[in-house]
């Protein structure tokens, strides 16, 4: 998912809120990129949510008053020795039977069917290993909506998970954009690791490059505002009959996003949640 300028590594986010606010305060904050979140007791009944963020950290103010809540929002020392803990306790994600995203680092124990797409992903500094739920709609969407010999955009395309199943399925080309410096570095690194980096383009950008047309399938895994605000970028690069899979959006909130696109002229096709979060996946007639 994709966002601005991060802090990084060295501090962590907290962010107060009350009881009632914590299952929805901590998916959003899933959404923006944290890998883990910490709930410890605040004061006069509050809860404190800890996590880490990279560039999500620059769309939080706006995903949070989204959600239409007002959290207070202070920044902590980390101590650094804990930050790549989580590798530990990463699996293999079983998307479906088709697909398996597994740990770059892991070793499995029984190798996997050699019908089965498989792709290794080492995430970095970036948000995306293919666990969120955001991660699975989109790869589930990809899977279904790809033809070979298609071309790909990534938008927000984080550690490139979307991007390398799109080109390891017979995508003719891939262009992957993220406005992480992070993000780019670790697209870049797993592509070659899955074979894919000669279909795939790695571009530093907050916005689908101007002259970009004519693509057959956009996939946008980032969070609603910013869809919102992309949407003519986003919908002008498409081809007659080209998809875009629109993910990152909340099951009980993303209405206005989808309306924005139909008012751009896409209609929907298919749509899909799972744990509070919702893909849709829209055509350009």
């Amino acid at each position: 998912m994709t966002g601005g300028e991060s802090v990084r590594a060295t501090v962590a986010v907290v962010v107060t809120v009350g009881s009632s606010d914590v299952e929805l305060v901590s998916d959003a904050l899933f959404g923006l990129g944290a890998r883990a979140v910490e709930e410890r007791v605040g004061k006069r009944g509050s809860s404190e949510l800890v996590c880490i963020l990279g560039a999500g950290h620059a769309d939080l103010n706006a995903a949070l008053t989204q959600l239409g809540v007002k959290p207070r929002v202070r920044l902590e020392p980390v101590d650094e020795t804990t930050l790549h803990s989580w590798r530990d306790h990463a699996r293999p994600i079983d998307v479906d039977a088709r697909l398996l995203i597994r740990p770059a680092w892991f070793d499995m124990a029984t190798p996997a069917p050699t019908d089965r797409l498989v792709i290794d992903i080492d995430p970095g500094a970036a948000f995306g290993l293919g666990d969120h739920p955001t991660t699975v709609l989109s790869a589930l969407a990809v899977l279904d909506e790809m033809a070979p010999g298609s071309s790909v955009l990534d938008m927000g395309c984080g550690s490139g998970v979307l991007g390398i199943i799109a080109a390891k399925c017979g995508a003719a080309s891939v262009l992957s954009i993220d406005i992480d410096g992070a993000a780019i570095e670790a697209t870049s690194d797993n592509a070659r690791r899955n074979g894919a980096a000669d279909r795939i383009t790695v571009v530093r950008s907050d916005r689908v490059p101007e002259g970009t047309n004519g693509v057959d399938l956009i996939c946008a895994n980032i969070l609603a505002p910013v869809l919102v605000t992309l949407a003519p970028n986003l919908v002008s690069a498409m081809a007659p009959g080209g998809r875009l899979i629109l993910s990152g959006l909340l099951t009980d909130n993303h209405v206005h996003v989808i309306d924005r696109y139909r008012s751009l002229g896409l209609v929907s096709t298919t749509r899909r949640d799972l744990d509070g979060w919702h893909v849709e996946v829209m055509r350009r007639d």
